[in-house]
């Protein structure tokens, strides 16, 4: 009998652990898929959960620390982005869509969007009168047509032939939803 119990401590063990390490891949699998969806023309998109222990932050609280999710080289909207990026704190998620195997984020504490593009992309869309040169700081800056790309209006900074547009948010981002919400 006692070697039974052992044989099912470790069995348990063995698969919490790899209810562990195959949880966090499945819900950037979910949020990757998502953020495609609802982007036209990303060459790539990544998700990366940062949350360990997941289980029991998911299962008990449904929340997740940190998630970040980057596109690359987004070009089907009004601006071609190099690059678009998201960072998430205190991600809270729907867990009776959990138990239906599907990743809704309800709210985060806190959000930072960063994205990149060229100068004569900016310029192209906001006319010669914006100064783009190495240094200069832009205040925040309206992008018509970026869709559901940004979810706060971002300031900038410009640096050899590029701009860095960012700005912080405390709503999740409608790119980060379900297509169906």
């Amino acid at each position: 009998m006692k070697k039974f119990l052992v044989f099912l401590l470790v069995l348990v063990v063995a698969a919490a652990v790899a209810a562990e390490i195959a949880a966090p891949p499945l819900v950037e699998a979910q949020l990757e898929a998502q953020a495609r969806a609802r982007t036209r023309g990303a060459a790539g998109v990544e998700a990366d959960v940062d949350s360990f222990p997941f289980l029991p932050g998911v299962l008990l609280e449904g929340r997740i620390r940190r998630v970040s999710v980057t596109l690359d080289q987004v070009v089907g909207q009004a601006l071609p982005f190099l690059a678009v990026g998201f960072e998430l704190r205190g991600v809270e998620l729907d867990q009776s869509a959990l138990w239906q195997r599907e990743v809704r984020l309800r709210s985060i504490d806190a959000g930072v969007f960063t994205a990149r593009l060229t100068d004569d992309a900016l310029a192209g869309m906001l006319g010669p009168a914006l100064e783009l040169t190495p240094g200069t700081r832009l205040p925040e800056v309206e992008l018509p047509g970026a869709g559901d790309l940004l979810p706060c209006a971002p300031s900038g900074e410009v640096s050899d032939g590029q701009v860095e547009l960012t700005c912080e948010f405390s709503q999740v981002p409608s790119l980060l939803q379900p297509v169906d919400s």
